[in-house]
C-alpha cells in the first residue's frame, strides 16, 4: 500500500478503466478521430459496443475491430468487447429468432378455476382455456403439462398440500373431475414457447449458441489479439427471463410465467420423483408444509443452471483463450434475486473475472440517500436503501469472498442519466462507489455520432463542453482505484444475503436494513450468500472466507431457511463467532418448514431488534472507527496492504460540512499520511492520541494512511483563519458554444452582479464555455497563505490570476491556493466555466433530474490563512 501511494505519486496510477466505445458502422477516419479522443481523456482502454453495428460478428465488424485494435497498439492502449450485437446479451446476433428458434425459451404458466366438492362424476371445460395472452397458436393438448387439483385452505388463496393428479381426465376438450368435499382448485400448467429471440440461459444447448455465432467467430478471426491487445469480453445484463418473481409471502402470482425445459423438469424429478408435477402449483400460490422447499428447489435448479450453462462455461472458455470474463447481470428491483437476472447474484457471476454492477437511469442521485426518487426505469422509483446503501457493497462483497476475483469489482457508471449529469455529480457517483469498494469503472459511454441516445456521452463527438475536464474525473478514478486494489478490505461483519428467505416465499427481510442501519453507523460490511457460507472456516473466532475474515455474522430476519445454512450458523455460534439473528431467530428449514430445529445455547448467539444492530455491534466491540458527532453522510472504507492501512473518507451530503472526531482502530496516534486524491498531494502529519478532527466539505473526499506509511513527505501544515475579503466587481462575460471556444464568443456582456447564465431571461439553451474576466484591488501582501473561494459553480471552474494558472476544479469546494500569485494592489482574475449540455440538448433523460444554475455564481472570496504550526510541533 505505502508503495502504491508512491506510485500515484509520480503519476503512475494503473488503468482501472474501460468505457464503452459505441460502434454504428462510422468511416475508419471518424472511429480513429474518436479513439484519440478518448485516449486523450486519461483513459487506456475501450470497451467496443455494437450499438448497433449492422455488420456484427462479420467481416464488417471485425475489419472496425482490426482497425481499433491497431490503433489501441500504436496508442498503448486495450480493448473489451461487448458480447452481442444488441444490448442486453442474450440476442445471440439475432440466431435465435433467425436460426434456431426450438433453442429460444420457455416457459410454464397457470389458469385455474375453483369447486366446491362434493364433485363425482363431474366435467370443466379445457378447451379454449388458452385462448387469451398469445397461448393461442398451437393445440392445446400440445401446451398441457399437467392438469392439478389441490384441496385450498383457509379463507385465502393458500394451498392445504392435499393434491391430485388429474391430467389423464383430458378427454375432447373436458376434464372430468371426482373430487371430496371441500373447496378446490384445479390448476392447468401449460408449457409454451417464450419466442422473445433470446438464449435460454439454463439450456446448455442454447447457451451454447453464444460460442457457435460470437465467442468463436471472435477468436477465429481475432486470434492474434487475444491475450495482449485483447482483454476480454463483457456480458450486459443477460437474464433468464424477463420479470418473472416468486411470490412472496402471503401473495399469489396468478398467471405468472416461469422458465422451463427439460434441464430444469430432470432436476426438479431427481429431487421429488413421481411428486414434482403434485407440487408445480407450489410456485403460484402457498401450499402448506410443501412452498418453502419446492421455490428453493426450483429456484436452485434455474440460478444452477445458468451459473452451469452459461456464466462459469464461458468464464472458463474466455481463460483458456487467455482472456477475462466480466460483466453484470440485472440488479435492481431486487432482481438480483429472481428471474429478471441470474436468479441469484453471486451465482451469475461466479464465473467472472471481476463482480460487476452497473447504475445507470437515476438510480442514485445525490442528495437522495434516504428517500425514493423518480428515475427513467421500468418500476419508476429507485429504492435508496438498495441503490444507495447496498447495491455497491453487494458487488465489491463478491470480490472479496471469491479469491479468483483478486478483490476486483467493477460498475458500469454514468450511462442514461441525461446531458443533467456534469462532472460535478459524475464525480460524486465515482466516489459513492470507490468508497464501497469498488475499483474497476466502465462509464457509459464514449461516441462518435452526435447527439447519440441516452446520452451523456463523454466527448459528444467533439461537442461536450466538458470533454477536456474528463481527464481530471478519469485520473482521479485511476488514482483511488490503484490504491484500493491488490490489498485485503476489512469488515466487521458479514450480511447474510436473502436470497434462500424470500424464495421460500415466508417472512423474510432484505439484506438492504442491516447494510442502512450499519453504514449509518459506521460499521462496514460484506454481504454473503449462503454457498459462500458454507465453504468458510473459522479461524481465531473470526470467519474466514477467502482473504477476508468477519467476528460476527448478522442474519436478516428469515422465517425459513435451508437447514445446512441455519447449522452452520449455529456451528459457527459454537465457535466463537458472533452470530446476530434480526428480530427472531430462525428456527425452521426450508426443507421441513413444520418442525423447529433446536438452538444452541451460548454466549456467540444474539438475537436483537434491528434497530439496535449497531448497538449491539459495538457492545461486542465489532467496530472500527468512532465518530464524535452523527455524521450521517460520512462514509469510510478500510484497506489494507502489507502493513499499511488506508481509510477513505467521504462526505455523501451536498448541503453540509462533516465535522467530527474520529478514532480508528488502527492507529494510537503518531505518524499518518492525508493524501487528497482529486489534488494528488500528500503529506505527513501527527497526532498525539488516536483522535483525529475531521471536515470534509460536500464532494470532498480524503485517504489516510497508518502502519507502514511513506516519511519523505511535505508535512502537514495548519493554519488558522486570519480574514475574509468578498471580491466584488463587475465582470466581462464571453460564452462560447463548444465548437467556437475559444476563438469567437457566441456573445459578449458585462455583469454588474453574477447571476444564472441560463436563466429564463439570459441564455436558457445555452451549453458550452463562460469565461468571466474582472479586475480587483487587494490591500495585503503579507506572507501568508490565501485562498481564492469561487463559492457556487456551475459547474466546472479553469481558473488564472495575473495571466498564471492556478487550477481546475470539477466539483466542489471550487477553492484555489493563490499565494505567491496574488498581489498588493490590482489583481487580473479569469474564471472559465463549463456547464453540462442539458439546458441546450433537452434530452429525456435529462427530465428525470433538475438543472442547476449555470455559470459562475459565487460568492467569490478571497481568504487570508496563517501559520500557526505542523502536527509534528
Amino acid at each position: 500500500m505505502k508503495n502504491k501511494l508512491q506510485q500515484v505519486l509520480a503519476g503512475k496510477s494503473e488503468n482501472h478503466i474501460l468505457p464503452f466505445f459505441w460502434q454504428h458502422g462510422e468511416d475508419d477516419e471518424i472511429l480513429l478521430e474518436e479513439l484519440h479522443r478518448i485516449h486523450a481523456s486519461g483513459v487506456s482502454s475501450v470497451c467496443i459496443e455494437s450499438r448497433p453495428h449492422e455488420g456484427f460478428a462479420r467481416e464488417a465488424w471485425f475489419e472496425d475491430v482490426r482497425l481499433i485494435f491497431d490503433e489501441c497498439r500504436k496508442l498503448g492502449m486495450d480493448a473489451w468487447i461487448l458480447d452481442d450485437k444488441y444490448f442486453p446479451t442474450g440476442f445471440c446476433n439475432g440466431a435465435v429468432r433467425e436460426k434456431y428458434p426450438e433453442l429460444g425459451k420457455r416457459a410454464i404458466t397457470e389458469r385455474h378455476m375453483d369447486i366446491c366438492g362434493p364433485i363425482n362424476d363431474g366435467a370443466v371445460i379445457f378447451e379454449g382455456l388458452t385462448d387469451e395472452d398469445g397461448w393461442a397458436d398451437k393445440k392445446a393438448e400440445d401446451e398441457l403439462l399437467a392438469i392439478i387439483a389441490c384441496r385450498c385452505e383457509g379463507p385465502g388463496q393458500d394451498l392445504a398440500g392435499e393434491c391430485i393428479d388429474i391430467t389423464d381426465k383430458l378427454h375432447d376438450g373436458l376434464v372430468s373431475v371426482t373430487l371430496p368435499e371441500g373447496i378446490w382448485r384445479v390448476f392447468f400448467i401449460l408449457e409454451r414457447p417464450i419466442r422473445d429471440g433470446r438464449v435460454d440461459f439454463t439450456n446448455p444447448e442454447s447457451a451454447d449458441l453464444m460460442f457457435k455465432e460470437i465467442y468463436e467467430p471472435h477468436y477465429e478471426n481475432l486470434k492474434e489479439y487475444f491475450g495482449n491487445t485483447f482483454r476480454g469480453f463483457f456480458s450486459d445484463e443477460p437474464f433468464i427471463m424477463d420479470k418473472a418473481n416468486l411470490p412472496l409471502r402471503g401473495e399469489s402470482n396468478s398467471k405468472g410465467k416461469y422458465p422451463w425445459n427439460a434441464y430444469i423438469r430432470a432436476e426438479l424429478e431427481e429431487k421429488y420423483g413421481s411428486d414434482w408435477k403434485l407440487h408445480l402449483p407450489a410456485l403460484w400460490f402457498t401450499m402448506n408444509g410443501v412452498s418453502p422447499s419446492y421455490r428453493v428447489a426450483y429456484m436452485d435448479s434455474v440460478s444452477g443452471l445458468y451459473k452451469k450453462c452459461f456464466g462459469d462455461k464461458i468464464g472458463a472458455w474466455c481463460r483458456d483463450h487467455g482472456i477475462m470474463y466480466v460483466g453484470h447481470v440485472v440488479e435492481d428491483h431486487n432482481q438480483h434475486t429472481n428471474m429478471g437476472s441470474g436468479a441469484h447474484y453471486f451465482r451469475a457471476l461466479d464465473g467472472q473475472d471481476m463482480a460487476g454492477i452497473d447504475v445507470v437511469l437515476h438510480q442514485i442521485v445525490p442528495g437522495m440517500t434516504n428517500h425514493p426518487n423518480s428515475c427513467n426505469c421500468w418500476y419508476d422509483v429507485a429504492d435508496p436503501d438498495f441503490f444507495h446503501y447496498s447495491l455497491a457493497k453487494m458487488g465489491a462483497s463478491h470480490s472479496h469472498i471469491q479469491e479468483e476475483k483478486m478483490g476486483r469489482a467493477l460498475c458500469e457508471i454514468y450511462g442514461a442519466y441525461g446531458w443533467v449529469e456534469g462532472l460535478k455529480m459524475m464525480k460524486w457517483l465515482t466516489d459513492h462507489m470507490l468508497v464501497r469498494g469498488i475499483n474497476n469503472f466502465v462509464p457509459h459511454a464514449f461516441s462518435a455520432k452526435f447527439p447519440d441516445e441516452v446520452p451523456p456521452q463523454f466527448t459528444g463527438a467533439g461537442h461536450n463542453p466538458q470533454e477536456k475536464q474528463f481527464r481530471l474525473l478519469m485520473e482521479y478514478m485511476n488514482r483511488v482505484s490503484t490504491i484500493m486494489s491488490d490489498g485485503i478490505h476489512r469488515a466487521d461483519c458479514a450480511i447474510l444475503y436473502h436470497a434462500e428467505a424470500e424464495w421460500s416465499g415466508g417472512q423474510y427481510m432484505y439484506f438492504y436494513t442491516p447494510a442502512k442501519l450499519l453504514t449509518l453507523g459506521h460499521i462496514d460490511f460484506d454481504i454473503i450468500s449462503a454457498d459462500y457460507l458454507a465453504k468458510a472456516d473459522v479461524k481465531n473466532g473470526r470467519l474466514a472466507i477467502g482473504r477476508e475474515t468477519y467476528p460476527a455474522v448478522v442474519v436478516p430476519m428469515s422465517e425459513y431457511l435451508p437447514k445446512a445454512t441455519l447449522q452452520k450458523l449455529f456451528a459457527l455460534s459454537e465457535e466463537g463467532v458472533d452470530v446476530i439473528f434480526l428480530d427472531r431467530i430462525t428456527k425452521r428449514t426450508c426443507e421441513n418448514p413444520a418442525k423447529k430445529l433446536s438452538v444452541p445455547e451460548n454466549s456467540h448467539l444474539h438475537c436483537v431488534p434491528a434497530e439496535d444492530l449497531v448497538i449491539r455491534m459495538r457492545e461486542l466491540g465489532h467496530f472500527d472507527i468512532t465518530s464524535s458527532a452523527e455524521a450521517e453522510f460520512l462514509r469510510y472504507y478500510h484497506y489494507t496492504r502489507n502493513g499499511t492501512h488506508a481509510y477513505m473518507l467521504t462526505n455523501e451530503g451536498i448541503t453540509h460540512d462533516v465535522i467530527t472526531s474520529l478514532t480508528f482502530d488502527e492507529f494510537d496516534g503518531g505518524d499518518y499520511v492525508v493524501y487528497y486524491p482529486m489534488e494528488n498531494k500528500a503529506y505527513l502529519a501527527n497526532s498525539k492520541d488516536r483522535s483525529l478532527r475531521i471536515r470534509l466539505e460536500p464532494y470532498e473526499s480524503v485517504i489516510l494512511f497508518f502502519g507502514d506509511i511513506p516519511k519523505e513527505l511535505p508535512e502537514y501544515v495548519k493554519y488558522a483563519p486570519d480574514n475574509e475579503k468578498v471580491i466584488e466587481c463587475s465582470f466581462k462575460v464571453s460564452i462560447y458554444q463548444r465548437e467556437n471556444y475559444p476563438e469567437k464568443a457566441d456573445a459578449e456582456f458585462v455583469l454588474e452582479k453574477l447571476k444564472n447564465i441560463t436563466a429564463h431571461d439570459m441564455y436558457p439553451r445555452f451549453g458550452g464555455f463562460m469565461k468571466y474576466e474582472c479586475s480587483f484591488d487587494y490591500d495585503d501582501d503579507e506572507p501568508s497563505r490565501y485562498l481564492l473561494d469561487l463559492g457556487q459553480v456551475g459547474e466546472t471552474a479553469e481558473v488564472y490570476l495575473n495571466g498564471t494558472y492556478v487550477g481546475e476544479r470539477i466539483a466542489p469546494p471550487y477553492r484555489f491556493d493563490v499565494s505567491g500569485v496574488l498581489k498588493r494592489g490590482k489583481n487580473e482574475l479569469t474564471v472559465i466555466v463549463t456547464n453540462h449540455l442539458a439546458y441546450e440538448q433537452r434530452d429525456l433523460c435529462s427530465k428525470y433530474l433538475v438543472l442547476e444554475p449555470s455559470g459562475l455564481l459565487g460568492p467569490i472570496e478571497i481568504r487570508k490563512t496563517v501559520r500557526v504550526g505542523t502536527s509534528h510541533e
